[in-house]
């Protein structure tokens, strides 16, 4: 970590840490990271790739919504598998869509 190293600890045949020392108690400070490390809404998301990027990512929605809503494995697992042909969409554009 950027602090201070973390430290594995064998214990009953497990790997284990102790993170006490990055636990957070103050919540404004806590609302301060998560607002730091989130992106809130849709267009802040969005904001982050292309037009076509954005375009195709909603398309691919459109798609699965038809295939009735798969989880994010499943959905790529279509689209990589070859058992719907012809699919127009990439992995990538299947998880911006998620």
């Amino acid at each position: 970590m950027d602090e201070k190293d973390v430290e594995f600890i064998r214990r009953d045949g497990m790997y284990v840490a102790d993170f006490s020392d990055w636990l957070v108690d103050d919540e404004d400070q806590v609302s301060e990271i998560h607002s730091d490390l989130c992106l809130h809404t849709v267009k802040d998301r969005e904001s982050l790739y292309t037009r076509k990027q954005v375009r195709k990512a909603l398309e691919a929605g459109e798609c699965l919504r038809a295939l009735g809503y798969p989880s994010l494995q499943d959905a790529i697992n279509l689209v990589r598998d070859g058992n719907v042909r012809n699919v127009p969409y990439g992995v990538e554009d299947v998880r911006r869509f998620f």
